[in-house]
Order: structure tokens, then C-alpha cells, then sequence
């Protein structure tokens, strides 16, 4: 008898380092179910959410545009303090968001 598994039944993730059947694949939002399998996000996402590819954080040096991760922001778009690109001119003269 073996504990290593390498399908699940349905309702359940596949993750194949330890074998194991889970719920969900990380609740760090390191890795993401794809193909029914645990998968890490896509570098350069740190974080992700549903796809690899749909960051919710960025490796260190990069900025987040439209859940992508970027070197610089895109023309008429600044970088905030936490490293997401928003329309310039979108903050008011306290610091609030509109």
C-alpha cells in the first residue's frame, strides 16, 4: 500500500511534490490548480491568483500593471509606493484614492 497519489477524485488538486490530494494548492497564493494539478506561479509573479500568469505580486525590482508584472509603467500610468502602476494624476492632494 502506497500514500503517494497520482490522481485525485473530483473536488480535489493533485499536488505532485509530496503526492498528496488537497483543496487548495497554497493559501499563500504561491501556487494555483491548472489542469487539476498544483502549479507555481509564473515568474515573474510572486503571488498569483486562478491562472499563473495573474499576479498579485511581483518579484522583487518589478512593478504590477494590470495584474502583469513590468520593468517600468506603461505612458500615462506612475508607479505607487507599493509597486502598482495607477493613471497619473489619480491620487488626491491629501493622498486618498478617488
Amino acid at each position: 500500500m502506497t500514500d503517494f497519489c497520482t490522481t485525485c477524485t473530483p473536488g480535489f488538486i493533485l499536488d505532485e511534490a509530496p503526492g498528496n490530494c488537497v483543496k487548495e494548492c497554497s493559501s499563500d497564493n504561491t501556487r494555483v490548480a491548472l489542469n487539476g494539478k498544483c502549479t507555481s506561479c509564473q515568474s515573474p509573479c510572486k503571488t498569483c491568483e486562478n491562472q499563473v500568469d495573474y499576479c498579485l505580486s511581483c518579484e522583487s525590482g518589478l512593478l504590477m500593471h494590470d495584474y502583469k508584472c513590468v520593468k517600468e509603467c506603461p505612458d500615462q500610468y506612475e508607479a505607487r509606493e507599493d509597486g502598482r502602476c495607477v493613471l497619473t494624476g489619480f491620487f488626491c492632494r491629501f493622498g486618498y484614492e478617488m
